[in-house]
């Protein structure tokens, strides 16, 4: 930047909140209940007063509630749920301060309609129980308020001047290959678009939709734990994520085009550790007497060495 914004400004604002819920037992049997409620909010700065109502209906058809587990350890442990509703963020003082310094007062609130379903259950692989979590979503949003990463620092445009939508998919599976040592899996799918709209020359113009900065359409981590067999006090975890690259943009017109993109997050971490005392074993000598848990490890981070990029700095030459 080769220029310095100087401003002053004095604000006084009060905000009135308050909420509703309620839950409802719909059918006993299948543990089928109804969660609804309301969210209202006033703030004085804009004058703007809003509504956000949201249910969700979760459904556990082994679930006996005069128990606190699964009916029966033959039947599946399953969760069914479905969610949706309206989410309004009032801005904050950084979402109201423009790039010129100046505060927008008449910022409306961001607003999302949602839709989630998911399923929770537990299944059996390779003689052993795991737990599978899944997830979808959508999301469509209006009066959103464009914003760029300058450095690692984030700039908002102060105008509820685009539309987006965001749609994923999330998996996570977890348990015990190893009798005692939990690990897990997740690999997860997003795709998040805007279309900003703007001036150029006296114009008013339109971007298209184009990604997002938080558009990283692939995630995926591994947390694997192992011991050594026949001494499980010797213990190893492998923790391996990836992620995929996402969209950068600049200032100016170069807001509106997808021209730059940060290449993608790649990390392996391994971690190796000697359990000294435990509930199973406690080494002879009355120094361990009093002590309950004791044990060493050694962390190797990036292992690979495989340098990442988080953002850019951008310098200017005379050229």
């Amino acid at each position: 930047m080769d220029g310095f914004v100087s401003s002053r400004s004095e604000l006084s604002s009060l905000r009135l909140s308050g909420h509703l819920q309620t839950e409802l037992r719909l059918h006993r049997e299948t543990s089928t209940r109804l969660t609804i409620g309301i969210r209202s909010q006033y703030w004085s700065l804009n004058r703007q007063t809003i509504y956000s109502p949201r249910m969700q209906l979760v459904m556990e058809p082994n679930r006996n509630w005069n128990l606190t587990h699964a009916d029966s350890l033959q039947k599946p442990n399953i969760r069914y749920y479905l969610a949706g509703g309206v989410y309004q963020q009032p801005a904050f003082y950084r979402e109201l301060r423009g790039f010129d310094g100046q505060i927008n007062t008449a910022l409306k609130a961001q607003r999302s309609y949602h839709a989630i379903g998911g399923i929770d259950r537990t299944i059996e692989l390779w003689g052993r129980r795991f737990k599978w979590l899944g997830e979808a979503y959508y999301k469509y949003m209006d009066r959103q308020v464009p914003y760029l990463f300058d450095n690692i620092r984030i700039r908002y445009y102060a105008e509820n001047s685009s539309q987006a939508y965001a749609w994923g998919v999330d998996n996570r599976i977890n348990g015990e290959f190893i009798p005692g040592l939990e690990s897990w899996f997740t690999l997860s799918v997003l795709q998040t678009k805007e279309n900003i709209r703007y001036m150029e020359n006296g114009l008013l113009k339109e971007s298209g939709f184009i990604r997002r900065p938080t558009d990283k359409r692939v995630n995926a981590a591994i947390v694997f734990q192992d011991q050594l067999p026949g001494n499980e006090r010797y213990r190893m975890n492998l923790n391996l994520i990836f992620g995929s690259g996402m969209p950068y943009y600049l200032s100016g017109n170069l807001r509106y085009r997808e021209v730059y993109r940060i290449p993608a997050y790649r990390r392996v971490d391994i971690g190796f550790s000697k359990t000294i005392v435990d509930a199973n074993f406690r080494p002879p000598g009355k120094v361990w007497d009093k002590v309950e848990s004791c044990w060493v490890s050694l962390e190797i981070f990036n292992m690979l060495g495989i340098d990442n990029v988080i953002s850019y700095l951008w310098v200017k030459d005379f050229s």
